[in-house]
């Protein structure tokens, strides 16, 4: 071959190498969001077909409603508690299916188990947002019954469009600040 073939040539492309995904790439996030649908999913099986109709689930309500009425009667209200119903001589709720923070707190719990922290991060932020979750239920009740009691005209669009949707809202954003928490500190490189 003279010097003016070899000048013409077209180079050789290297040989083809094995794609190799990204570290963190899709897998994780896919991983994540199919264990979290799985989770949820497996809650409302769980829930509907059997716990919601049990009576550990009529007891919990009670318990709810037990709790929501000491705090008013603490408050300076003369409450009465039967059964998941608190009564004053102005209002009475009932506590209900839907008005239990199940929901929030299985969205919280999936969020929270799907999540590939470690075990103890996971036990840790499991608990304590289930509890901070059931606290802030207590909360919400009795704000229910007072807003029953001072503006009954609002007591339904509180009930329905503002606690649902911001305990929901409120869910996620535990989750938020619990992954914070369970997240190692990234580490930046000084220039």
């Amino acid at each position: 071959m003279n010097q003016s073939q070899q000048d013409n040539q077209v180079p050789e492309e290297p040989p083809a190498q094995k794609a190799t995904p990204k570290k963190g790439g899709k897998g994780p996030v896919l991983r994540f969001g199919l264990l979290f649908v799985l989770l949820v999913s497996a809650f409302h099986v769980v829930f509907y077909a059997w716990f919601s109709k049990s009576p550990a689930f009529e007891y919990y309500l009670e318990l709810n409603a037990r709790l929501s009425g000491m705090i008013a009667n603490l408050l300076g209200s003369a409450v009465t508690v039967d059964g998941s119903t608190i009564t004053s001589v102005d209002f009475a709720v009932e506590v209900r299916r839907g008005c239990d923070a199940i929901q929030p707190a299985a969205i919280f719990l999936s969020g929270v188990l799907s999540f590939p922290a470690n075990m103890k991060a996971r036990l840790i932020g499991a608990l304590t947002g289930t509890i901070f979750i059931f606290c802030i239920n207590i909360v919400r009740i009795v704000s229910l019954f007072y807003i029953g009691v001072h503006y009954p005209d609002l007591f339904e669009l509180m009930h329905v469009e503002v606690w649902q949707v911001g305990f929901i809202f409120l869910a996620l954003l535990l989750w938020i600040v619990w992954l914070r928490w369970a997240l190692p500190p990234v580490q930046t490189e000084a220039t």
